[in-house]
């Protein structure tokens, strides 16, 4: 299985495109728990100066388009709402990849900081897989 991913450290937040061969090493499942223990294993055994990876998104497996996307779980990270010459707005993190943003208003909508924009960004990533 041919696994096409997009993955990041904290240098390089907007990721980069990478491929992976499924020979079984990482064992059976998804492609997400597949590379989530590629990862796991990765960053278990950091060299010194190496950062954690984390991943993006899973682009395709065997050639075929992801068709899955996961939403982020915001949560609210101030106690009181923001106002000052932005707007209104309450500062947001994502529980479980830690993306954060800005939710204007009482709409669902998070607007995601600038170094989160790439489109990469866009679903979750689920690192407890």
């Amino acid at each position: 299985m041919k696994i096409t991913f997009i993955c990041a450290h904290d240098r390089n937040p907007e990721g980069w495109q990478e491929d992976y061969e499924d020979k079984g090493k990482f064992g059976n499942g998804t492609p997400e728990e597949i590379i989530g223990r590629m990862f796991d294993n990765f960053n278990s055994t950091l060299r010194p100066g190496e950062l954690p990876r984390r991943l993006i998104r899973i682009v395709s497996s065997d050639g075929e388009p992801a068709k899955h996307i996961i939403p982020h779980t915001w949560e609210k990270q101030n106690l009181v709402t923001i106002s000052d010459k932005h707007g209104i707005y309450d500062k947001m993190k994502c529980r479980v990849c830690g993306i954060v943003g800005k939710r204007f208003g009482l709409g669902p909508e998070v607007q995601r900081d600038l170094k989160f924009r790439h489109p990469a960004h866009e679903s979750c990533t689920r690192y407890d897989l």
